[in-house]
């Protein structure tokens, strides 16, 4: 660090020189950065073809009262498919409150594991020289992409609606080019068990697809008509229970 009247000559060196002020602590001093072409960057009878950089510590002999910087820290952290999560700031004496008033202070320390039910702003700051900074707003996004199945009914098959939700469908495994709907249009030919598609929250994706069950087929109901002497021969009449089964015949040996 310099002396105040060793910076004050040579801001008065003849030469090109440069300085700029950087910051001000707490105890009235005011650092500045500049270069000059002092060999020693003080004495300017020891000229010198290249430039020297200082750093200057000049005593203002003033009171300050200036707030220390925020903290270090993500201002936005999602969370995926559960709600646990561990933040960190990087800083001295980090406090962290519920509300910009820090009237909430809900824990002290760099990393923080809020118990999270919903998305959520939490306000950090960081304490130096026993002065507290402005807090710092950290947002806590939850995604909430569900678990659930894709719904079809008549032609169109459909997944859950978010209003950050991006979307991609594909068939078989195969993307559907420009198809990035919450819902997707089929036909005859294709098979809407084979749709699936991922969903995009953010940084959070999800893969969804139709829902498979094991269909089993309703008992046949049989009328009969039985022979008669003047008729030799009768009849046996299957009605379809639902759309799609079909039925087979077998007589056996006689």
């Amino acid at each position: 660090m310099l002396e105040n009247i060793l910076w004050r000559k040579e801001v008065k060196m003849p030469s090109f020189d440069f300085s700029k002020a950087i910051d001000i602590d707490n105890n009235g001093y005011l650092y500045n950065i500049g270069f000059n072409n002092s060999a020693t960057f003080i004495d300017e009878n020891q000229y010198s073809n290249i430039r020297t950089i200082g750093v200057g510590k000049l005593n203002t002999g003033s009171s300050t009262n200036k707030r220390t910087p925020r903290p270090y820290s993500k201002r936005f952290v999602q969370v995926c498919d559960n709600n646990t999560i561990t933040l960190e700031a990087k800083g001295e004496n980090i406090k962290w409150y519920s509300d910009p008033l820090k009237s909430n202070l809900m824990w002290t320390g760099n990393l923080y594991a809020p118990t999270l039910t919903s998305t959520d702003t939490l306000y950090v700051t960081q304490t130096f020289d026993e002065i507290e900074s402005w807090p710092k707003e950290i947002i806590l996004y939850i995604s909430d992409i569900p678990d659930d199945f894709l719904t079809s009914q008549n032609d169109t098959i459909k997944a859950p609606y978010g209003k950050n939700f991006k979307y991609q469908w594909l068939y078989n495994g195969d993307t559907i080019v420009n198809s990035t709907r919450n819902f997707e249009l089929f036909d005859a030919i294709h098979n809407c068990n084979l749709f699936s598609v991922i969903i995009s929250d953010f940084s959070c994706s999800k893969t969804l697809h139709q829902e498979i069950t094991s269909i089993v087929p309703a008992t046949p109901v049989v009328n009969i008509t039985q022979p008669i002497c003047t008729t030799a021969t009768g009849t046996i009449m299957v009605t379809v229970q639902n759309s799609g089964e079909t039925y087979s015949f077998d007589n056996g040996v006689t």
